[in-house]
């Protein structure tokens, strides 16, 4: 399947959600965490809103998925916490990227 122009998609499955964006990064998308709690925008206002701290705040690169499982879900997730970027930088620093999440 491919879906072309911009885009961003909230895909909400058994144990988790995801959030995508198109590859060219034509429409934002900004994911953050704190705690055991994930959120998923279109611009950082609208989660600082939410959350004025979080612990980490990011913006994947184009395409790049971001998965987040419920504490417990399926593949084995048992305890909340979180990966960073799939490049090991922190988020916090403005570094793009996502991962898989246990929430």
């Amino acid at each position: 399947l491919l879906i072309t122009g911009p885009f961003s998609i909230l895909l909400g499955f058994e144990g988790g959600i995801m959030a995508l964006n198109d590859r060219l990064k034509l429409r934002s998308m900004v994911v953050a965490e704190k705690g055991d709690r994930f959120y998923a925008a279109s611009e950082e206002a609208a989660i600082r809103r939410m959350e004025p701290q979080p612990d980490k705040i990011w913006a994947p690169s184009g395409g790049e998925p971001v998965i987040a499982r419920l504490a417990g879900s399926a593949d084995g997730t048992s305890q909340a916490g979180a990966a960073g970027p799939a490049d090991g930088t922190s988020p916090a620093d403005g570094a793009e990227g996502g991962g898989k999440h246990g929430y």
